[in-house]
């Protein structure tokens, strides 16, 4: 069988986010590193700006594996996460069935030469002014057995992805191990 690589790929876009009012979630942190001061950050001209908090982004990755997970869509998700110091994993981040990685690929790879499907989410996000990301992230099924998402699984993942102020777009490549 062909290995199955699809999924969505797409990056965060400042002019679609929705202005909200987001809880700070920090009891003594200081102003520079609190999350009050990433909404604020908005308004500098950066070249490239910051879209999300640290707060939004763990909120997006809570409710994309906890739907994973509870619609059985992946049995093991590989995930990359930047981690401040100062706020706590989402508890579906520290489910048995989730590995947190930075290095997604090593990981991957290593998996589809044990034959084990598995979902990489990779969200490359730049969550503060001098972190490193370029706002791009991949959600990707990697099946070395040839497996295929059904329409339904890609449609609730799809529903996730829509809470970003992202553009997205699903592909497939049943034939490269790349993601």
């Amino acid at each position: 069988m062909s290995m199955i690589n699809e999924g969505f790929q797409g990056r965060l876009d400042v002019g679609m986010r929705k202005r909200e009012i987001l809880p700070a979630l920090l009891s003594n942190a200081l102003f520079a590193e609190d999350e009050l001061h990433i909404p604020l950050q908005l308004h500098f001209n950066e070249d490239l700006p910051l879209v999300i908090s640290f707060y939004e982004y763990y909120r997006f990755l809570d409710r994309l594996i906890e739907t994973v997970l509870q619609e059985n869509i992946a049995r093991l998700v590989l995930v990359r996460v930047k981690m401040p110091a100062v706020i706590a994993l989402p508890p579906s981040l520290l489910d048995p069935r989730v590995a947190i990685f930075y290095d997604l690929a090593a990981e991957s790879e290593e998996l589809i030469a044990r034959g084990t499907d598995h979902l990489c989410v990779d969200a490359n996000f730049k969550l503060y002014s001098w972190s490193a990301g370029d706002n791009k992230f991949s959600i990707r099924w990697i099946s070395p057995t040839g497996n295929r998402l059904n329409n339904a699984a890609l449609a609730k993942i799809s529903d996730v992805i829509s809470t970003l102020p992202a553009m997205f777009e699903y592909s497939i490549n049943p034939n490269v191990g790349e993601h």
